[in-house]
């Protein structure tokens, strides 16, 4: 959906005769003045702080890099709209300023929740003994859950997979055939696997049974992205 931009110019009233700094509202869309709760008639020529006597300091401070010559990209959640707000600010001349403010507050509350939603994954992976890891298939990248690392004492970022991972002799070699076959097949499209293989590491008394699956993840155009790959013991079951 298409999220309209405020946009407002302003101009910097020096601080002067004892009264503190402010900025003159020279022209606002009406994005702007919807987001700010403004009746758009009622806010041109005026004041900012006059307007906005709440404004934070962070967003003052935006406004005043700008007039003074300066462009300012800054994220910061305003008290006074109660929302995260994306806000560009770049001159115009001296003393004039152009500011660009984009309501994220969804697009951050989205992404606090998706990290809750991975700390409880990993979590759950954890409690499970099942690890994981991210199959970057267009640069042939590896990125390794903590259960991963820990239990195999390898890296979280792998380059040149999956290459790199049977060079570190985890993998019993009557198995590098197939898995390179697989991960082969993965990167041309394949939508999912599943195979079993031995892995030892020096966290192991005797090599480990695994079965491994690959679910792939396609982008928007149907081309393979990434694959993800998860692993259970199946010692006891052999």
């Amino acid at each position: 959906d298409y999220t309209p931009v405020a946009f407002a110019i302003l101009q910097l009233i020096p601080a002067e005769d004892g009264k503190n700094e402010d900025f003159r509202i020279l022209y606002m869309n009406e994005a702007c003045a919807k987001l700010s709760g403004q009746n758009l008639t009622d806010v041109e020529g005026k004041n900012f702080l006059g307007q906005f006597p709440e404004a934070a300091h962070s967003w003052l401070e935006v406004l005043r890099r700008a007039t003074g010559g300066e462009k300012t990209v800054r994220r910061v959640y305003s008290n006074m709209l109660q929302r995260y707000m994306h806000i560009e600010c770049y001159p115009i001349e001296p003393g004039v300023c152009g500011s660009l403010q984009l309501d994220v507050t969804e697009e951050i509350r989205r992404r606090q929740e998706l990290e809750v939603l991975k700390e409880s994954y990993e979590a759950a992976i954890a409690s499970s003994g099942l690890r994981y890891w991210e199959y970057d298939l267009r640069h042939d990248r590896a990125i390794h859950s903590e259960q991963s690392q820990r239990e195999l004492r390898i890296p979280k970022y792998m380059e040149n997979y999956p290459q790199s991972w049977l060079d570190m002799n985890i993998l019993l070699p009557e198995y590098w055939a197939n898995y390179l076959d697989v991960h082969k097949k993965l990167k041309a499209g394949l939508k999912s696997a599943a195979f079993e293989e031995q892995i030892w590491s020096p966290n192991f008394e005797t090599p480990r049974w695994e079965k491994i699956i690959y679910r792939t993840i396609f982008d928007e155009e149907g081309e393979p992205l990434k694959a993800i790959g998860t692993a259970v013991d199946v010692t006891e079951q052999k």
